[in-house]
């Protein structure tokens, strides 16, 4: 039976994403809404999933998930396809544990495409009905960037909620902002040379 099954999801990153054009040296909150829908992908980004279930009595799987959708809420990501990436590592017993870890790519153009690594852990929780309580929570951090995203960087805390039996609301918190350049080296000026000039015998 398999235990992985695609969802669609709502992702809340809090504060607002105008830093990702913006030149502030100092980090800023952001917030966008995603959904991703498992039977309903955007086009050219399909979703799929490869599932290897271990015939050891474990009750272990694995799951290779791709998922994708858009960001529906105003700002500078408004409109921008979202895809994500998982790893899922999922123990079926008296409870269920899924362990994931991989990357959510949100794409506002060809050349606009952020990258935030995600790790998440399946809540203590029974059922997968809709539920105000996470079902996942987690962590998430800036790993790269292209075009107006480049030099970013962001990290915070993420928690997954059920919309529905197939919808799922990510929720992403944290701080984002233009990546400190790096301190100029301070060299010590170099002595200056000082020259003694020799005496002579009168």
């Amino acid at each position: 039976m398999r235990h992985f099954s695609f969802f669609a999801a709502t992702l809340i990153v809090a504060g607002t994403c105008a830093a990702a054009a913006s030149t502030a040296a100092r980090a800023e909150s952001f917030q966008a809404e995603l959904r991703i829908d498992g039977q309903k992908p955007v086009a050219g980004l399909p979703n799929d999933v490869a599932q290897l279930d271990f015939a050891d009595g474990s009750g272990r799987h694995v799951a290779l998930v791709r998922q994708s959708g858009r960001v529906v809420s105003p700002g500078a990501l408004a409109g921008a396809t979202a895809q994500d990436w998982g790893f899922h590592e999922v123990v079926v017993g008296r409870t269920v544990q899924d362990r994931a870890h991989g990357y959510l790519v949100i794409s506002r153009s060809a050349k606009d495409v952020l990258y935030l690594r995600t790790h998440t852990r399946e809540a203590d929780k029974d059922g997968r009905g809709p539920s105000s309580a996470p079902l996942y929570t987690g962590t998430w951090r800036v790993t790269g960037g292209s075009g107006s995203f480049r030099g970013l960087w962001g990290t915070g805390t993420l928690s997954i909620k059920s919309v529905s039996a197939t919808e799922r609301q990510w929720i992403l918190e944290g701080e984002m902002g233009p990546a400190q350049p790096p301190a100029a080296d301070k060299k010590k000026p170099a002595p200056k040379a000082t020259h003694k000039q020799s005496g002579h015998p009168d």
